[in-house]
């Protein structure tokens, strides 16, 4: 049975069942330092969010969550001045990705999405 019959549309979705996905990104990115949007996109989808919309509801998600993190790995590990500067140099990147997104369709930012998460787990693995 996939997700939509059990949970129903994003519309119907209660807000428990929205904060168990949030509850669910969070420790998924605060555990792995990432990757919450990987687990965030297919679920929001599932929940009836269109691709460009899961996307940009993820990164919604992604900007509270990824603070919280940061001051959670400052206050246990500290953080080195090469991620200062990659995460300065992350700020444009985002912005010129959103744009590049905003004009793709669907299909293929769907395929795009799909391929990236492959590759990352192939990496992951192989490592």
């Amino acid at each position: 049975m996939n997700f939509v019959k059990r949970w129903g549309t994003m519309a119907r979705t209660t807000r428990k069942r929205q904060t168990l996905l949030g509850l669910m990104t969070g420790l998924i990115n605060g555990a792995f330092g990432g990757g919450g949007g990987m687990f965030a996109v297919p679920m929001l989808i599932d929940m009836g969010k269109e691709q460009h919309d899961a996307q940009a509801t993820a990164m919604a998600l992604i900007l509270p969550m990824t603070v919280a993190t940061a001051v959670a790995y400052v206050w246990r590990a500290g953080i080195t001045w090469q991620a200062i500067w990659a995460a300065l140099g992350s700020i444009p990147g985002a912005w010129l990705g959103a744009r590049w997104m905003g004009r793709m369709r669907s299909v293929w930012l769907s395929r795009l999405f799909a391929a990236f998460a492959l590759l990352a787990g192939i990496r992951m693995l192989l490592l």
